[in-house]
């Protein structure tokens, strides 16, 4: 298996090009990575992992302007899934081993 996570400092929602080359599938030209938070169920998610070491005080709708967060947190991707974690920053991805 492989496991990418980080803190890519970039919303994943709002088109991120970086996400959708990461998550597109290999046959069309991507890692073919799946979105370890998005598999799970969820049942309480936060709008955005941007905090600054601040926790739950940080007003994560206005941000502080380090990194521009994406509008609409309840974002439908190109498929016409709906996921509610369009300003995260961190990111876990992985996929399963070919062997």
């Amino acid at each position: 298996a492989q496991i990418v996570c980080g803190d890519f400092n970039s919303p994943k929602g709002g088109g991120n090009a970086v996400y959708r080359l990461l998550t597109a599938p290999e046959s069309a030209g991507g890692a073919g990575l799946r979105d370890a938070f998005r598999e799970a169920p969820v049942q309480n998610m936060v709008q955005s992992t941007i905090h600054k070491f601040q926790g739950t005080e940080f007003e994560s709708v206005r941000g502080d302007g380090t990194v521009e967060l994406v509008q609409d947190s309840d974002h439908i991707e190109s498929n016409g899934e709906r996921f509610g974690d369009a300003a995260h920053i961190d990111w876990a991805l992985c996929r399963d081993s070919d062997g």
